[in-house]
């Protein structure tokens, strides 16, 4: 995980694993993902370990590791057209995977402008690939009206366009997996070519609604 989602050095990676030397950890690492540990950075390896337990890491997350969801292969997903849209938010900066704590903020504060509650939209604005974790940036937000006065929450023009559209069913957990897999499977198996423009998650069902297994989240990515 630390490999493909940060810059961390590789004999650091190591050592903290527990392996006494950067060689050891290397024919270790090859034997168990069939690659170095820096091909494997440089491929953006799958970050689901195949563990016999099915259990992953997820730093940042409520504990360190969750049970592996598998469930983002059978999403199903569709093209949308979505006109812009205004959000009231609290912005992130930082680990993508910890953007819940700008959520944390927003909702309290949204809840005291008696404004209607939509389904909450978090929008990521830097690109994994390029951007250090320590500077990746986000939004957590609510979509609002025209017109509400959001307090003093800050505000974000979700550009609207097209749109794919993946319906992942599971606790937000998994959705590290199911954005994968939306983009390193589903998009190119459908023949979709990306076009600039803000990725982003809309958690359709709240957070304290129904049983996680059927929690549903919308996955977007902007198509040309």
């Amino acid at each position: 995980y630390r490999l493909v989602r940060s810059s961390d050095p590789v004999v650091d990676i190591a050592f903290d694993a527990g392996f006494a030397t950067h060689e050891a950890f290397t024919k270790a690492f090859q034997a168990g993902f069939g690659a170095a540990p820096s091909a494997y950075r440089r491929g953006g390896g799958d970050c689901v370990i195949p563990a016999p337990c099915g259990v992953h890491v997820v730093p940042g997350g409520v504990t360190r590791f969750h049970v592996a969801h598998h469930r983002g292969e059978d999403m199903e997903i569709d093209i949308v057209e979505r006109p812009d849209q205004r959000l009231a938010v609290v912005r992130h900066v930082g680990p993508y995977w910890q953007v819940g704590r700008a959520f944390e903020e927003l909702m309290p504060r949204f809840a005291r402008l008696g404004l209607p509650m939509a389904p909450p939209i978090a929008a990521f604005l830097s690109d994994t690939d390029s951007v250090p974790p320590a500077e990746y940036q986000a939004v957590a937000g609510v979509p609002v009206s025209g017109d509400a006065d959001v307090g003093d929450l800050a505000e974000y023009v979700l550009a609207g366009g097209r749109f794919v559209r993946a319906t992942f069913l599971g606790h937000y957990e998994g959705l590290p997996e199911a954005s994968q897999t939306l983009y390193a499977r589903l998009i190119p198996a459908g023949g979709y070519r990306l076009r600039e423009g803000v990725c982003f998650e809309e958690y359709v069902t709240p957070h304290d609604a129904g049983a996680p297994e059927d929690m549903r989240t919308d996955l977007y990515a902007p198509i040309v």
